[in-house]
C-alpha cells in the first residue's frame, strides 16, 4: 500500500494538552516544538489538541494531511469533559481537578509542573502519584525525554474512589487508627501524663473522649447519637444566610449586573469602588505595591481615598477563582461579621474588572512565617494563639450560621495575621453552603489543596463541616512540626505531613522529637501533648470520628489561658511575638 492509504488507516490517537485557567505558555510551547511533536508521532500518535487557557503562545495549526501530526488548539471550553474521553494520552498542568478526572477515566497521564507556581505546591501531588506509578511527571525541559521514556502499560490504574480512598495514596502512607478503641487508648494515656503532671483543671480532652465514644456508640447502632443535641445553645444561629431572600442573588450567586459600580454606591453595607479608583489606589496597580499572587490573580496593597490601608485582590478573569468565586466571597463576606474573618471593604465589578477590597493584615499569610526562611520562626505561644483564632473562625462557618459555611480550602495561605499575630481567615471563592445540619452533606467537584483535603472528599466529592475539620487538623500538625503538607524532597515515608505525623502523636516521646526545632524550650510537654492529641483525633480517616470546632475551641482555651497566666508571672518562654520583621 501506499503512504497516503497508510496514514487514512492509521487509528486516530488524539494527544490532549491542558494548562487549565492559569498561564502556562512554557507548556504549549514545549509540545508545539518539532522534537516532541516528532516522539508523538513515532509513538503512534496522530492527532495534538492544545488548550491554551490565558496564554498568549499560539501553536502552529496542521491538518496532518502530509502524514505529519495534526495539530489544533482553543483557548477555553464550557468542559474539557470530552477531549479527556477521547484522548488517548493527556498532558496536564498540577491542578488537582484535572489530574483526578483524567486518572478516573484511566487515561495515561503525563503532567507538566509550572514552575512559576511552586509556592503553590504545584509538583507534590503529581510527584506522589507518580511515585505511585499512576502517571509520569515533568517539567517543560524533560516533557520531550518523559515522552520518549514513558511506557503507558506500565502505569498502575488509579482505584475508583468508592473501591480504595484516595487518602490510602495521597493523604495517607498508613491507616492510621484501625479503630476506635485504640483512639480511646491513647486519649486515656494522654490523660494521665496530664494528670501526673498536676493538671487538673479544664482538661477538653475528656470532651473529645466522651464525644468519641458516642460516635462509637452510633456507628455501633446504639442510640447515644447525642453528641450535637446535646449542646444546642452552642448551635443556636447567630447569623442566617438564605440564598431565596435576596434579589440580587439567584443560585447563591450575585449578579454582576446587580452588582454595580457608582463609586457612591454600597452593597449590603459594602463600598462599590470603580476601577479608576483603585488604579489611583494602587498606583496605577504598580509592580512595587504587589504584595502577593496566585492562580486566583494579584494581591496589592493600595491606600483608599480615605487615607485607609487596604488589600485589593485582583482577580484573573479566567483563574482559579473566577466570576463565581468572585460572587460568592461578595455575598458570604458583606453578611457575615466575625472577628476571626477577614473583612471586606468593599468590591469592584466594573466592566469586565474583578476585584475585592480587603483589610490589610500587616503580617501577610501564615504559610510565609511558617514556610519561607526569610521570616524569623513563630513562638509557641504565638501558634497556639494563632491555632484558637482559627478554631473560633471555623466554628463561627459551621455552628454560628444557618446553614452551616463550608470554607473547602483551608490551608495556611487563607490564613492572615494582623500586626500583633491574631488571625483571621480570608479565600472564601470556594466555600459552599452546608445543609441545615451540622453535618449535613453536599456532593460537589473537589476543590481545594493537597494534603489538607480530608480523605473523603478528595475521593468521593462528599463535602461536610468535617471536611473542614481535617484541615484544620493539617495547619495544626503544620504549626506544630514546622512541616509543609506534601514534601517529596524529604526522606521516602516522611513525604506526607500526615500519614508521617499520625502514628507519633500516639507516643508521647515521639511528640516531642516531630515539633519544630525553632520552638526548643518554649513549650510544656504536658500543652504539647495536648494539642498533639487534638490534631490526632481532627485528622482521623473516618469524618465522624472528628470532632465539632466547639469542642476544639474549648480544649484550647485552658491552653491558652495558661500561657497568658505564665507569661504574666514573668516567664520568658511564652512571651507572645510581636515583631512581624522578616530576619
Amino acid at each position: 500500500m501506499g503512504d497516503t492509504e497508510d496514514s487514512v488507516k492509521r487509528e486516530k490517537k488524539v494527544v490532549f494538552v491542558t494548562v487549565g485557567t492559569t498561564l502556562f505558555d512554557a507548556l504549549a510551547r514545549t509540545v508545539d516544538t518539532k522534537d516532541v511533536k516528532q516522539e508523538l508521532l513515532r509513538k503512534g500518535y496522530t492527532h495534538l489538541v492544545i488548550q491554551i487557557g490565558r496564554g498568549s503562545y499560539t501553536p502552529t495549526k496542521c491538518d496532518g494531511g502530509d502524514g505529519s501530526l495534526a495539530v489544533d488548539y482553543f483557548t477555553f471550553s464550557p468542559s474539557i469533559a470530552d477531549h479527556l474521553r477521547s484522548a488517548s494520552l493527556v498532558i496536564s498542568h498540577a491542578g488537582s481537578g484535572s489530574i483526578f478526572e483524567t486518572l478516573r477515566l484511566g487515561k495515561p497521564l503525563i503532567v507538566v509542573v509550572n514552575e512559576d507556581l511552586m509556592d503553590n505546591h504545584q509538583s507534590e501531588l503529581a510527584e506522589e502519584l507518580a511515585e505511585r506509578k499512576h502517571l509520569y511527571c515533568a517539567h517543560p525541559q524533560t516533557l520531550h525525554q518523559t515522552i520518549s521514556d514513558m511506557n503507558v502499560e506500565s502505569l498502575l490504574l488509579y482505584p475508583p474512589g468508592d473501591a480504595t480512598p484516595v487518602a490510602k495514596h495521597i493523604n495517607r502512607g498508613t491507616s492510621g487508627f484501625p479503630e476506635l478503641n485504640a483512639t480511646v487508648e491513647f486519649m486515656i494515656t494522654i490523660l494521665g501524663i496530664i494528670l501526673y503532671d498536676k493538671l487538673q483543671s479544664e482538661l477538653r480532652i475528656f470532651d473529645l473522649c466522651a464525644m468519641l465514644r458516642r460516635l462509637k456508640a452510633s456507628k455501633d447502632g446504639g442510640s447515644c447519637r447525642d453528641f450535637s443535641s446535646c449542646n444546642t445553645s452552642k448551635f443556636i444561629a447567630h447569623t442566617t444566610i438564605s440564598f431565596n431572600s435576596s434579589p440580587d442573588l439567584k443560585g447563591g450567586c450575585l449578579y454582576a449586573s446587580n452588582l454595580g459600580h457608582n463609586p457612591a454606591s454600597k452593597y449590603k453595607g459594602v463600598q462599590v469602588f470603580t476601577y479608576r479608583e483603585l488604579e489611583i489606589a494602587t498606583n496605577k496597580f504598580s509592580a512595587a505595591n504587589v504584595i502577593g499572587n496566585g492562580g486566583y490573580g494579584v494581591m496589592y496593597r493600595g491606600t483608599l481615598r480615605d487615607g485607609t490601608v487596604a488589600a485589593i485582590k485582583m482577580l484573573h478573569r479566567e483563574g482559579k477563582q473566577g466570576e463565581r468565586g468572585f460572587r460568592i466571597e461578595v455575598d458570604l463576606l458583606s453578611r457575615l461579621q466575625s472577628p476571626y474573618l477577614v473583612e471586606l471593604l468593599g468590591y469592584c465589578a466594573d466592566q469586565n474588572h474583578r476585584l475585592l477590597i480587603f483589610e490589610f493584615m500587616h503580617n501577610g499569610t501564615l504559610q510565609h512565617h511558617l514556610h519561607h526562611k526569610q521570616y524569623r520562626p513563630l513562638e509557641w505561644g504565638t501558634r497556639l494563639r494563632i491555632a484558637l483564632d482559627c478554631a473560633r473562625a471555623l466554628e463561627f462557618l459551621h455552628e454560628h450560621t444557618t446553614p452551616a459555611v463550608i470554607h473547602r480550602d483551608f490551608k495556611c495561605s487563607s490564613i492572615l495575621l494582623d500586626q500583633n499575630f491574631r488571625a483571621k481567615v480570608s479565600d472564601f471563592g470556594s466555600a459552599k453552603m452546608g445543609s441545615d445540619r451540622i453535618n449535613g452533606q453536599n456532593s460537589t467537584r473537589v476543590l481545594g489543596t493537597n494534603g489538607c483535603l480530608a480523605p473523603e472528599y478528595a475521593s468521593t466529592g462528599k463535602l461536610t463541616t468535617k471536611s473542614d475539620v481535617y484541615s484544620y487538623g493539617v495547619i495544626l500538625l503544620q504549626l506544630l512540626t514546622g512541616r509543609i503538607p506534601i514534601d517529596t524532597k524529604r526522606p521516602s515515608g516522611e513525604h506526607v505531613l500526615v500519614s508521617w505525623a499520625l502514628p507519633r502523636l500516639t507516643n508521647r516521646e515521639k511528640v516531642v522529637e516531630m515539633v519544630d526545632p525553632a520552638m526548643q524550650g518554649q513549650y510544656s510537654k504536658k500543652d504539647l501533648i495536648q494539642v498533639a492529641a487534638i490534631a490526632a483525633v481532627c485528622v482521623q480517616p473516618e469524618a465522624d470520628y472528628r470532632p465539632l470546632m466547639t469542642d476544639v475551641v474549648q480544649s484550647l482555651i485552658p491552653l491558652v489561658k495558661n500561657l497568658s497566666s505564665v507569661s504574666s508571672s514573668g516567664s520568658s518562654r511564652f512571651m507572645n511575638q510581636t515583631s512581624p520583621r522578616p530576619m
